[in-house]
């Protein structure tokens, strides 16, 4: 049985990494928009960042790349 690459998935988690931590810095300077400008719309800001963290994580490729090295080794 062949070993499957775990290097692209690997990549992959590290760039979320990546992506997780400049998400940390920008809810962060929401929260501090949102206290120095006593505006609760900014929880609104907050929940957009997340959402497009989420979309952009693509996550479906931690699952679709083993799945594709899986199929390639079966041929």
């Amino acid at each position: 049985m062949r070993q499957i690459n775990i290097i692209p998935s690997a990549k992959a988690i590290e760039n979320i990494a990546e992506q997780a931590e400049q998400l940390s810095h920008d809810l962060r300077r929401v929260a501090m928009d949102m206290r120095n400008r006593n505006n609760p719309e900014y929880a609104a800001d907050a929940l957009n960042s997340v959402v497009n963290f989420v979309s952009s994580c693509r996550l479906d490729l931690l699952i679709t790349r083993p799945l594709r090295e899986c199929l390639k080794e079966n041929k």
